[in-house]
């Protein structure tokens, strides 16, 4: 049974992302204090992480979606990226001035993740709405 505090987290809106190859770290469970969040989402026992994004933007380029797992100290991120085990055939989609992304990740195995948002288009953009949540199916 999925835990109900696990579900909807590191919800943001209006966050301002820098262009060119700016990054956001999605916040985790927390752990940190408000002033310093910890950017790990940790999802030790579960199978699913669903990962939903919407930035604006011009084209479907725009968006990145990468969800990197901790090696075993818990430290280091490890560079290479999980791949979506559902998503739709295309991914991210482009309409009315904003890119959406959504996909469920398989992060059995692991104990924690980051989950970045990477903003290629030239210009500051804005993600007007991200949210993570573990479970089944997401």
């Amino acid at each position: 049974m999925v835990d109900a505090a696990l579900l909807n987290k590191g919800v943001i809106t209006g966050q301002a992302i820098g262009g060119g190859g700016g990054t956001y770290d999605m916040v985790g469970q927390q752990v940190g204090t408000p002033a310093a969040p910890d950017n790990r989402v940790w999802v030790g026992g579960e199978t699913d992480l669903l990962v939903e994004v919407n930035m604006t933007g011009a084209a479907v380029g725009d968006l990145g979606v990468a969800v990197q797992p901790y090696d075993s100290t818990g430290t280091t991120v490890m560079p290479q990226a999980l791949i979506p085990a559902q998503a739709p055939t295309t991914n991210p989609a482009f309409a009315a001035g904003a890119v959406t992304f959504w996909a469920v990740f398989d992060v059995s195995g692991y104990e924690q993740v980051r989950i970045r948002i990477t903003n290629s288009n030239v210009g500051a953009q804005t993600i007007t709405r991200a949210s993570w949540r573990l479970g089944p199916g997401g």
